[in-house]
């Protein structure tokens, strides 16, 4: 715990593991809500989609991500709440963003970019 308080090189690895996983859900235009955080909000939208985009991830890549759904979010605004740590590796983020670009596709989830959609979700 003493080193974890005073090192700064586990915080640096975990900025830059969000800011990684950012840049792989740009590339596959896959929206999240999240850029100026190390919690990756991945937007879905469809609680009942959200929920079986991580019941997918779970059963069929072995990876935990929770759906996030109202109460706890705007109806109709549900995401799946990711959180890299300092201990995950590259291979790891690739993986996630690789599983969640197949579950885009296989629920025909809609694409969009970051800005655009936090516009939509502040008008």
């Amino acid at each position: 715990m003493r080193h974890l308080t005073t090192s700064e090189t586990e915080r640096e690895i975990l900025h830059r593991n969000a800011a990684f996983t950012h840049q792989l859900l740009d590339d596959r235009r896959i929206p999240y809500v999240s850029a100026m955080s190390h919690i990756v909000s991945v937007f879905v939208g469809d609680e009942a989609k959200c929920r079986t985009a991580s019941s997918i991830l779970l059963h069929r890549h072995g990876i935990y991500v929770q759906p996030i759904d109202a109460p706890s979010v705007r109806p109709g605004h549900a995401v799946l709440r990711a959180t890299p740590s300092a201990t995950h590796q590259e291979a790891e983020i690739v993986r996630f963003a690789d599983a969640l670009d197949d579950i885009w596709k296989e629920l025909d989830l809609p694409r969009a970019t970051a800005g655009r959609l936090v516009a939509e979700m502040t008008e």
